[in-house]
């Protein structure tokens, strides 16, 4: 018998699994006549028993019907030389809640757990078992094999017996093969090409234990079911790091556990039917009998709505006046707007369409927007006037928008209509900066997103940048960056890291995680370095809210909590790009502004740091700065050499890996730290533009072990 952590994961395993299959209870979702009530999973989803020694299975069943089924329990529908005794449970606990054999009634949307006990009387061959899971009539579920279904064998002699459990990213039970964020831009703004659909990639992790009371070589295989295109592969991993090292084959003795990873590459769109489209992973013993097996669910859906949302997002104008996305999030500029990059800008570029269509005039402030980039967000209602704010980048969403509030936005939190979602912000955006006339006449003056569109913008936005934030502190080698760290997570002398968890964009104040937060930092009464011309009026910014402010401006004088992560390499800095260094952007903090605000007494008080600390702070957000980019510039190449059949794709993933490994270059080199990393990064550009990916990546890994110990 298996340990009860053990069986109490595979429980809560098999839950899941039968969750996820609910849509298959939807006739309409599976194309059956009638749909049964019961959804059933069993896991593990094969075992070899030895003739008069008991194996266990476990059983969770869903009642996904309007009203309750009777006499639920585990019944044997395949004839086999075996016993079948199931225990109704706890799943928490695995403790028999009933005597053995004794059914429940299921209550609509419950669920139930069973432990099942099979006890072989004869040998035979591995045989699919089907189950039944109340008497027969409405209620009979369809047997779908490696889900609610048992691969069983029996032996007279000791055989291994390969316990195996596939884990997915998303905990759900099913692989999302898919594109990064970074390769769904790159075939989105190759110019002038139609490339072909995007090749969807992704991997899960399979556990196993030899259950069994024999040892043997134990070859893994995968297939797919329900779609040839896919295709997939197995390899032995490390159980700590999960890194490849070994093949397909492992001698496995009993008791002994491994871990595999299943890497799946599908070149056409896989549909969301788990009943059908499957990773089967199975486990063969060196006489060619499968001792093991699992699977899991995969769907490609994901991948397309990133893929169709990098298009939305670099192409789509919403007959408006000539603007996308990209225009104020170009991808060649780490998604963000400053002065440099716009000087670089030709004169009919869609920026500068309050400067070309008189219609348009006051649009944007065309000075502030290219001196400054600056540009005019209505954020108050356009019934009052705008005020002016940068342009934040769009990388790691995914870890930054998340609040107790609900999610937030745009530089106040409040930069989205409706439910505040990163998905409304796109129809704020559009109603905002792409129309064709200061009316803002939905259908005249420009087209709202649909549904479907925004779906799409919302994965794409999400899959940008990194996926998860960092675990401090990192074991960094420059002294003046481990310095930095140590200041920056001392809660009694930077206290950085209680609005920027982890360098990131969540706060905690000590009672737990407040997710990304609002604060008034004073920043709103700093005076910006450079000052702003005398002659241009700047309007007061109230931050989020809408209430009239008795200095001027409306909200509440709060503004939310950017990630840190990526600062150094996207200046300037603060909602009104008020700094235009990450040293002067750390210094804030000892400012009067901030003492005097309630930002400071969230934070603990006013912040003392001496300018060598200041600065040790700021190379250590320039040192992470600098690793995210070499992450992002690796993840670019990978994608790069698989889709070396593509020479267009492959040129325009090689130019952003190299904007990426320039951007860490010069974060680094601006405040002289790590020469030897800067020189290998110079090393990696000049492979990089004769098209040696691989010769690059090692670069980089070299660079990267310069800044942090692996």
């Amino acid at each position: 018998m298996m340990r009860a952590p053990r069986l109490r994961r595979i429980f809560r395993w098999s839950i899941a699994v039968a969750l996820a299959l609910l849509p298959l209870a939807n006739p309409r979702a599976s194309g059956q006549a009638a749909a049964p009530h019961l959804v059933a999973a069993v896991l593990p989803s094969s075992r070899s028993a030895m003739i008069g020694e008991p194996v266990t299975a476990f059983v969770s069943v869903v009642n996904a019907g309007p009203v309750a089924v009777d006499s639920v329990g585990v019944f044997l529908r395949t004839p086999i030389p075996a016993t079948l005794v199931f225990h109704a449970t706890d799943p928490a606990t695995n403790i028999p809640t009933r005597p053995p054999g004794v059914p429940v009634s299921l209550a609509p949307g419950r669920t139930q757990s069973f432990a099942i006990v099979l006890t072989a009387d004869a040998p035979f061959a591995p045989t699919i078992v089907e189950f039944d899971f109340a008497p027969l009539g409405a209620d009979r579920v369809t047997a779908i094999p490696g889900v609610n279904t048992l691969l069983l064998s029996a032996s007279a002699a000791p055989a291994p017996d390969i316990v195996a459990l596939g884990v997915t990213a998303s905990r759900d039970g099913t692989l999302h093969a898919s594109v990064s964020g970074a390769l769904a831009t790159a075939r989105a703004t190759v110019t002038g090409r139609l490339l072909p659909r995007a090749s969807h990639r992704g991997a899960f992790a399979v556990a196993v234990v030899n259950a069994g009371g024999a040892s043997d070589v134990i070859t893994a295989t995968a297939r797919i079911t329900g779609s040839t295109t896919p295709v997939a592969t197995v390899r032995e991993t490390d159980t700590a790091t999960g890194a490849v090292i070994g093949g397909d084959t492992r001698h496995l003795a009993p008791g002994q556990t491994a871990t595999f990873g299943v890497f799946v590459a599908a070149p056409q769109a896989v549909a969301f039917e788990p009943g059908r489209n499957r990773v089967v992973v199975e486990f063969i013993d060196s006489a060619g009998i499968i001792r093991g097996s699992t699977s899991v669910a995969l769907s490609t859906r994901r991948g397309e709505l990133i893929a169709r949302g990098a298009e939305l997002f670099f192409r789509e104008r919403f007959e408006g006046n000539g603007r996308t996305c990209a225009t104020c999030h170009p991808a060649d500029n780490r998604f963000t707007l400053d002065a440099a990059f716009i000087a670089t800008l030709l004169p009919d570029d869609p920026l500068f369409v309050a400067e070309t269509n008189p219609q348009l005039a006051s649009l944007e402030h065309p000075r502030l927007l290219r001196e400054f980039a600056l540009v005019l967000e209505n954020v108050d209602g356009f019934e009052r006037p705008g005020v002016l704010r940068g342009v934040p980048h769009t990388l790691g969403l995914a870890t930054s928008i998340r609040s107790n509030g609900g999610p937030r936005t745009g530089w106040s939190g409040d930069g989205a209509p409706g439910d505040g979602s990163l998905r409304s912000f796109a129809t704020g955006a559009v109603t905002q900066h792409f129309t064709r006339r200061l009316d803002r006449v939905p259908g005249v003056d420009f087209r709202l997103p649909t549904a479907d569109e925004l779906e799409a913008l919302e994965a794409f936005q999400l899959a940008l940048g990194r996926q998860a934030d960092l675990k401090l502190p990192l074991p960094l080698t420059g002294t003046r960056a481990r310095n930095g760290q140590a200041i920056f997570l001392d809660d009694g002398l930077g206290r950085c890291n209680v609005c920027h968890v982890n360098a990131g964009a969540t706060a905690n104040l000590g009672a737990g995680s407040l997710g990304n937060e609002n604060f008034d930092t004073g920043v709103e009464r700093f005076v910006p370095v450079p000052p702003r011309p005398v002659s241009e009026t700047i309007p007061v910014d109230g931050g989020a809210g809408t209430f009239p402010r008795p200095l001027g401006g409306f909200g509440n004088g709060r503004f939310n909590t950017p990630s840190l992560v990526e600062a150094a390499s996207t200046p300037p800095f603060f909602h009104n790009n008020s700094v235009a260094t990450i040293e002067e952007a750390v210094a804030f903090y000892t400012s009067p502004e901030f003492s005097a605000s309630s930002g400071a007494i969230d934070a603990g008080g006013p912040i003392t740091l001496t300018p060598v600390q200041i600065e040790d702070v700021a190379a250590f957000l320039r040192v992470i700065n600098a690793i995210e980019s070499l992450r992002a510039s690796d993840e670019m190449l990978d994608d790069a050499a698989a889709a070396r059949s593509e020479p267009a794709l492959v040129a325009r993933l090689v130019e952003l890996a190299d904007l990426a490994v320039a951007d860490a270059a010069r974060v680094l080199d601006e405040a002289a730290l790590h020469a030897d990393a800067v020189a290998l990064l110079g090393e990696a550009r000049t492979a990089l533009a004769r098209r040696s990916i691989g010769i690059a990546k090692a670069k980089l890994t070299e660079a990267r072990d310069r800044l942090i110990d692996r």
